[in-house]
C-alpha cells in the first residue's frame, strides 16, 4: 500500500474521529440541592441532568444568548477542524491524480486537466 493511499485512509479515520467527538456525549451537568435533591426533584425545582456533545453545547450556547462564546467554540471546535481536513482531503486527491482541480476544489479550473506531480501544467 502506497504512503499517499495510508494517509488517505487516516484522513477519513480523522473525519469519522472528529464526527464522533463533534456529536458525541462529552458533558453531564447534574443540578443538586444538596441533601435535599429527592424532595426537590420530587417538586420540580430541579432539573433533570442533562447531557451535552460539544455540538449541542455550542447550539445552548448560540440560543441562550451566549453569542460570543458560542462563535469562538464553533469557530475553533468546528469549523477549523473540518477545514483542515477538507484541506487535506483535496490535496490528497490532487496529489495522487484522483481529482481535477475544480472537483477537489482546489481552483475554479474547470477544464478538466488532471493535477501531476511529475508533469507541472505549462
Amino acid at each position: 500500500m502506497s504512503r499517499v493511499r495510508r494517509l488517505s485512509i487516516l484522513n477519513w479515520a480523522n473525519h469519522l474521529l472528529l464526527g464522533a467527538g463533534l456529536f458525541g456525549p462529552c458533558m453531564t451537568v447534574t443540578p443538586h440541592m444538596g441533601s435535599l435533591d429527592d424532595l426537590a426533584r420530587w417538586l420540580g425545582l430541579v432539573d433533570e441532568p442533562k447531557t451535552y456533545s460539544v455540538a449541542t453545547g455550542i447550539l445552548q450556547l448560540l440560543s441562550g444568548g451566549n453569542v460570543a462564546i458560542g462563535i469562538v467554540l464553533l469557530v475553533f471546535s468546528a469549523l477549523f477542524p473540518v477545514a483542515k481536513l477538507v484541506i487535506l482531503r483535496a490535496a490528497l486527491a490532487c496529489h495522487t491524480g484522483m481529482a481535477t482541480f475544480a472537483e477537489a476544489g482546489v481552483s475554479d479550473r474547470s477544464d478538466g486537466d488532471r493535477l501531476s506531480a511529475a508533469e507541472p501544467k505549462r
